[in-house]
């Protein structure tokens, strides 16, 4: 079975074709008092049971992943789920999991891994079913789910909450900053520069959204992310964010607006020009906010405060990289052999992809498949408008299909050793 991100509404096709199969038998209600719509969903819940069941296994070896993955588990188990139980990403401590549209990636991309599990007792409507010709057979379950809106459990203990306790010790240990090898700490770096890229994107369309001004296009989106990763290297959140409401401000003054009756463009306008003038004067100083309202997504809190113990509107790429020793600097070799998994890297600057920038077709079992590839170009899902990440390099990278079986990016190579020096 195959994960994927998108929302689609061919349940509601399968509830509605089974409910009217049944409404022939029915005449609203059985001797228990169910009704057609009742029995349906119990049917169809019998279905996801045979093919999905809970199993733990606490005495089996917990299986390594790469830093995202294992960051994605570490934040779901800790702060989408209360005591330990089933794991469902919704409304608890910390909302979203990601402050961007990856959160569905990672999850699925922690489910092959084998971190997670999709639990059976999952809504329906997170699962795709194909009704069969005959009216009178049932529907089957599809081999795609929607990772936002199932539950996940991980299975690696006793019991749901022995199976937490075991990966949340597991994990600690595997993502302390001293024991991260080069690769795993360059991928974390990655994964730093990508939550705080998508924090200042979030908190500047809320700021859009908060004027009435037109939320970002997708050129916009990746015009500004391509100058944020290069401001992020060595601002702090909390300035970047800082210029992002400064933009926004200045896009709603009355002789702009007038100006400008859009807003977005000048606002974009403004905020780049400034942030290429901050990136060429390191030293020029920034106004930092300390606070903002709509707060940090959990993954961007998990990795930043509670794994590497640094405040999130004050952290940088450049912050994160001083708590890893084996971190790659711009002086150093390209990254060392010995990953633990073939990996997808840019060819011209040697950094690992992160999981989000393949395009996930991915198998519910725990089976390690090749990453597919990645482009620089957004695509259009029924929750909006996806971006491709990673290097800087990507932005170059040519477009792809929206759905790439086997091909694989020229600039990148799938391989565990380290790429030729520049």
């Amino acid at each position: 079975m195959a994960c994927t991100p998108t929302l689609g509404h061919r349940v509601t096709k399968a509830l509605k074709t089974a409910t009217d199969r049944l409404s022939r038998t029915a005449t609203g209600s059985d001797t228990s008092g169910a009704t057609p719509t009742t029995s349906v969903d119990e049917s169809l819940r019998a279905i996801v049971r045979s093919t999905l069941s809970v199993v733990f296994r606490p005495d089996e070896p917990i299986p390594k992943a790469n830093v995202s993955d294992e960051i994605t588990t570490l934040t779901t188990i800790r702060w989408q789920t209360p005591d330990g139980l089933p794991v469902r990403i919704e409304r608890r401590r910390i909302s979203p999991l990601h402050p961007g549209d990856s959160g569905p990636n990672y999850l699925a991309s922690a489910v092959r891994s084998g971190l997670l599990a999709i639990h059976p007792d999952s809504p329906l409507s997170a699962f795709d079913w194909t009704m069969p010709a005959d009216p009178d057979t049932d529907p089957v379950l599809d081999d795609t789910y929607r990772p936002a809106l199932a539950r996940h459990y991980t299975p690696w203990g006793r019991d749901e909450i022995d199976a937490v306790e075991a990966v949340d010790r597991h994990l600690t240990r595997r993502l302390d900053p001293d024991s991260l090898d080069r690769y795993r700490s360059d991928e974390l770096v990655e994964l730093a520069r990508e939550l705080l890229v998508e924090e200042t994107v979030r908190y500047l369309r809320q700021q859009l959204h908060v004027q009435g001004l037109p939320d970002l296009r997708d050129q916009e989106s990746t015009q500004i992310r391509h100058v944020l990763r290069r401001l992020l290297g060595q601002r702090r959140l909390g300035e970047a964010i800082c210029l992002a409401w400064r933009a926004v401000r200045m896009a709603t003054e009355p002789p702009n607006r007038a100006a400008d009756p859009n807003g977005t463009t000048s606002a974009l306008s403004w905020f780049i020009r400034q942030a290429e003038d901050y990136i060429a004067l390191p030293e020029r100083h920034m106004k930092c906010f300390t606070y903002f309202g709509t707060g940090c997504a959990a993954m961007t809190w998990t990795l930043l405060r509670e794994v590497l113990d640094l405040d999130p509107l004050t952290a940088s790429v450049e912050s994160v990289q001083q708590l890893l020793p084996h971190a790659t600097r711009a002086s150093d070799a390209h990254t060392v052999a010995g990953a633990e998994f073939p990996v997808l890297r840019c060819g011209p600057c040697g950094l690992p992809l992160l999981a989000s920038d393949a395009w996930l077709c991915l198998d519910i079992l725990p089976l390690w498949t090749a990453l597919k590839i990645h482009s620089g170009t957004t695509t259009r899902t029924s929750t909006g408008w996806s971006e491709r990440r990673g290097c800087s390099h990507i932005l170059s990278a040519p477009p792809i299909s929206p759905r790439p079986t086997t091909s694989r990016c020229p600039r990148a190579t799938a391989d565990s050793s380290p790429p030729p020096p520049n």
